[in-house]
């Protein structure tokens, strides 16, 4: 789903909301415990399973609060991890975002300080999602509008602009395809 992004109107409830989730975010980074923290970001209102480990991450565009981030069990979220949360964002079970990752739900030149640029670029948002077994590298991007499938791998530092399929690498700026994985044998 991918929608325009209308500037901001000031609707003083809206305002007061949005001013708790920015303090809210602030005091989760003190908060010292990965799994605590990943318990106190259900308590805001998002989505989180089971055996989660949410480390120190900025989590920005909180004008509808944490409602948009679906963290599925077992996942691992590393420090220095960027989320905006202006669409929804969903990690998948069993995935890891190494140190530094960087994942956009929206792209906006600068609509809200009336850029020339917005009639080249409208600002959007679109939600991102990130199937089960994936594994994104350090400092890897992902843009918004990106669906990976499951146990597809980031290399680090990629960017990625398209949608990658179950179980495929991919590497670069832009990223593209490096290798497809072989089925890996199951677990006992």
């Amino acid at each position: 789903m991918t929608d325009t992004v209308q500037p901001r109107r000031a609707d003083p409830w809206t305002s007061v909301r949005h001013a708790f989730c920015l303090l809210a975010e602030k005091l989760l980074r003190w908060c010292v415990h990965p799994r605590l923290r990943a318990r106190l970001l259900s308590l805001l209102g998002a989505t989180i399973g089971r055996n989660v480990r949410i480390y120190e991450v900025q989590i920005f565009n909180l004008e509808q609060g944490f409602g948009n981030l679906q963290v599925a069990d077992d996942v691992h979220i590393g420090p220095r991890c960027l989320l905006d949360l202006l669409a929804p964002l969903q990690i998948g079970t069993r995935s890891t975002l190494s140190p530094g990752v960087t994942i956009l739900t929206h792209a906006d030149p600068g609509t809200s300080h009336a850029s020339r640029l917005a009639s080249h670029y409208p600002a959007r948002k679109a939600a991102v999602s990130i199937g089960s077994d994936c594994w994104l590298g350090a400092n890897a991007t992902v843009l918004a509008g990106v669906r990976l499938g499951d146990r597809s791998v980031i290399a680090a530092g990629a960017v990625v602009i398209d949608d990658v399929p179950e179980g495929e690498v991919h590497a670069g700026v832009p990223a593209r395809l490096v290798k497809r994985l072989s089925e890996a044998p199951q677990q006992a």
